[in-house]
């Protein structure tokens, strides 16, 4: 029993540390409005931290819904269609897993909202069905794309919603991909492995 706990120890440690090759390079999401604010409407050429707004300016919403995660969101519609844009630090010909948290104004507006997400070749639209949510339970989903950079790549997210409810975006990340299949383990996994073999080795032999 005491074999096969040490072994998979070992077998852990070397998901680890393989797993670690993939790097965030990018994370926000939409914090630092504070817990008293409903919202505030930021208009084209305004920011919310690292985002620019166009458009027609977007909802930096507070506790006007419940957010996916901290204290901040956005409606991507504020009187019109708007959106949110960031620079990111990516290298031409790599690729970048994207994840995002996608909801919609429950309030009023189309039951479908509809958003545009555009980043090196990434260029998809999603929808997000209202029916059901409120502002106190958002129905939040996580989204994932991996897109190809083309270097210094421009993400943005951009509502389709010609009107003052929009589709709603949380808790975007941006980091390096990693294809599991062809990943190949640092030196320093190989040593690890390779050390947890030899002490189960000499477990045995003692035993």
């Amino acid at each position: 029993m005491r074999v096969k706990v040490l072994l998979l120890a070992v077998l852990l440690t070397i998901g680890i540390a393989t797993s670690a090759n993939a790097a965030i390079i990018f994370s926000d999401g939409f914090n630092g409005i504070g817990d008293q604010v409903s919202f505030t409407t930021v208009n084209n050429g305004g920011s919310i931290g690292p985002w620019t707004v166009g458009g027609s300016g977007v909802d930096w919403i507070g506790i006007y819904w419940q957010p996916q995660e901290g204290d901040g969101s956005v409606d991507l519609s504020a009187l019109g269609a708007g959106s949110v844009s960031t620079v990111l630090p990516t290298i031409a010909g790599q690729s970048y897993d994207l994840s995002f948290y996608l909801s919609g104004n429950p309030v009023t507006g189309n039951v479908i909202k509809q958003m545009q997400v555009s980043a090196g070749d990434l260029n998809t639209i999603y929808n997000f069905n209202t029916s059901g949510i409120s502002t106190s339970a958002m129905g939040w989903t996580l989204i994932s794309a991996t897109f190809l950079a083309a270097g210094n790549d421009t993400l943005t997210f951009t509502s389709l919603e010609n009107n003052a409810a929009g589709p709603a975006l949380d808790n975007v990340t941006v980091s390096d991909h990693v294809n599991e299949s062809s990943a190949v383990p640092e030196p320093a996994t190989f040593l690890l492995g390779f050390a947890g073999l030899a002490t189960l080795a000499l477990f045995r032999r003692k035993k």
